[in-house]
C-alpha cells in the first residue's frame, strides 16, 4: 500500500511501449460553434485587459489561500490530538479488558476466597475434573444431616469454575456446632459420584475450603465437556482482547501517519505561497536608509536650473 505523504509513482516499463506522439491536436476537426468559442477564448485570455486583471488579484488569491492552508492545519493539529486521545482511552480499555480476563482465567482454577463473618459458618467447595484444575459445572453438592445420613441438610450446585459456596446462619451454626458433617457431590443425574465423611466442622464465624477432585467417568462427562467450552470460550475471549490492543495500535499509528502526511503537504504549500508573495511584497514596499536616499540625489547628468544659467550667463557678460 503506498504510502499518503507520497505521489504515486509509476512503472517505467508499464509505459514502455506507449506512443506519445499520437498525443497531439494538430489536424483536429471543429465544428463551427466550437471552432468560434475557441477562437474567442484564446483571445481573450491573451487580451491585456484579461492579463492585467489576473496579475492583480494573484496576490490577494496568494492571501486567500495562504489563510485556507494555514486553518486547515490547525484543525488537523486538533484532530491529531483528539484522535490520539481517544485511541490511547480505547486502548487502555482494551488492556485492561484482557487483563480482567486473564485474571479470571487464572481464578477459575483456584478456591473462592471468601471473607470471614462473625455471624456465620461459612464453605468454600470447589469440584474439578482429575487434572485438578478443570472446575465441573452444574455438579450438585450436598451437606448431610449428621442425625440423619440420608438427608440432605444444605444443597448448593456449582457455578461454570465448579465453585460452590455455603453460609450456615447463627441459629443453624449454634445448632450443629463442633459437629462434623458429611458431604456429597452428586451428577445432575442423582448419582452419588463421591461423598466425604468429614467434609465440614461447623463452628461460628469459621470459614472453611474444600476441594473434591473427582475421577474421570462417563457420569461426569456431560459436566466435564460443558466445563472445557467455557474454558475454549474464556481462551478465545482472551486472544481477542489481546488482538484487539495490536489492531488499535496499528489503526492508532495510521491515523496519525496519515493526519501527518496532510500536515507535511500543507506546510509545503504553505512555505510555496509565502516564498512566492515575498519578491512582490518587497517590490511594492517603498525602499528606507542611505539607498533611498541616494537614489532621490540628482544624477551627474541632470541639466542646471534655470537660476543656475541665469548667474552663468551674467558671469559671462561682465568677463566681456
Amino acid at each position: 500500500m503506498p504510502s499518503p505523504c507520497d505521489p504515486p509513482k509509476f512503472d517505467e516499463q508499464d509505459w514502455s511501449q506507449f506512443d506519445f506522439s499520437r498525443w497531439h491536436l494538430d489536424g483536429l476537426q471543429l465544428d463551427s460553434v466550437a471552432q468560434a468559442i475557441a477562437d474567442l477564448t484564446q483571445r481573450l485570455t491573451n487580451s491585456p485587459e484579461w492579463q492585467n486583471n489576473v496579475k492583480a488579484t494573484v496576490a490577494d488569491l496568494q492571501d486567500v489561500m495562504l489563510n485556507v492552508y494555514q486553518e486547515d492545519s490547525e484543525r488537523l493539529e486538533e484532530e491529531k490530538s483528539t484522535v490520539g486521545k481517544a485511541f490511547d482511552q480505547r486502548m487502555t480499555a482494551a488492556k485492561d479488558r484482557s487483563a480482567n480476563l486473564a485474571k479470571t482465567m487464572e481464578a477459575a482454577g483456584a478456591p473462592l476466597v471468601i471473607p470471614g463473618n462473625a455471624g456465620t459458618y461459612q464453605l468454600a467447595v470447589k469440584v474439578t475434573a482429575s487434572d485438578g484444575h478443570l472446575g465441573l459445572s452444574g455438579m450438585i453438592v450436598r451437606l448431610l444431616d449428621p442425625r440423619d445420613r440420608k438427608t440432605p441438610l444444605f444443597t448448593a450446585v456449582t457455578d461454570p469454575d465448579g465453585n460452590a459456596f455455603f453460609a450456615v446462619p447463627e441459629q443453624g451454626a449454634k445448632e450443629f456446632d463442633n459437629q462434623h458433617i458429611a458431604a456429597q457431590v452428586v451428577t445432575p443425574g442423582g448419582k452419588v459420584v463421591q461423598e466425604t465423611a468429614d467434609a465440614a466442622c461447623i463452628r461460628l464465624g469459621q470459614t472453611e475450603t474444600r476441594v473434591f477432585q473427582l475421577e474421570d467417568s462417563k457420569d461426569i462427562q456431560p459436566n466435564k465437556a460443558a466445563s472445557l467450552e467455557v474454558r475454549a470460550r474464556r481462551e478465545i475471549e482472551v486472544r481477542i482482547a489481546a488482538a484487539k490492543v495490536d489492531v488499535l495500535k496499528q489503526e492508532r499509528e495510521s491515523r496519525l501517519h496519515t493526519l501527518d502526511c496532510r500536515l507535511q503537504q500543507n506546510q509545503a504549500i504553505i512555505d510555496s505561497l509565502q516564498s512566492s508573495g515575498m519578491p512582490s511584497d518587497k517590490a511594492g514596499t517603498p525602499s528606507s536608509g542611505p539607498q533611498a536616499s541616494t537614489s532621490e540625489s540628482p544624477s551627474p547628468e541632470t541639466p542646471p536650473s534655470p537660476k543656475a544659467s541665469s548667474r552663468t550667463q551674467g558671469r559671462r557678460r561682465r568677463k566681456s
